[in-house]
């Protein structure tokens, strides 16, 4: 995966990850984590995005993550549950806007984990 594609997600989600938190009423993302694996039986990179939201986030949360568009759907969506195990019962949309497909994820915790392949 090229270092121009890893800016552009990096820079699309420093712009979304704020908007999250604009009013008192919506969830606050007090972290985002992005780790890329390389994959050796195929070409690409594994892309995670993990997110945490304040404590006092109101629940259910809706957080909205940009995905290139060219990978089509997550390769898995989860929520963390208060033990720290990811649950993949979570409620998710992925609606494509140009390039970009914008994955909403509805989720009763305080966490989000996404992943997908990009070659």
């Amino acid at each position: 995966m090229g270092k121009l594609r890893i800016l552009t997600i990096l820079l699309l989600l420093t712009l979304v990850a704020p908007m999250t938190g604009s009013a008192q009423s919506d969830p606050q993302v007090t972290s985002l984590e992005i780790a890329i694996w390389p994959e050796y039986d195929r070409p690409g990179a594994l892309v995670i995005y993990m997110v945490r939201l304040a404590q006092d986030s109101p629940l259910p949360a809706v957080i909205s993550l940009p995905i290139p568009s060219r990978v089509g759907k997550p390769h898995a969506v989860a929520a963390w549950t208060p033990e720290g195990i990811l649950d993949e019962n979570v409620t998710w949309t992925a609606t494509p806007r140009g390039d970009w497909t914008m994955v909403e994820v509805t989720t009763a915790t305080n966490g989000v984990w996404l992943e997908f392949y990009d070659d």
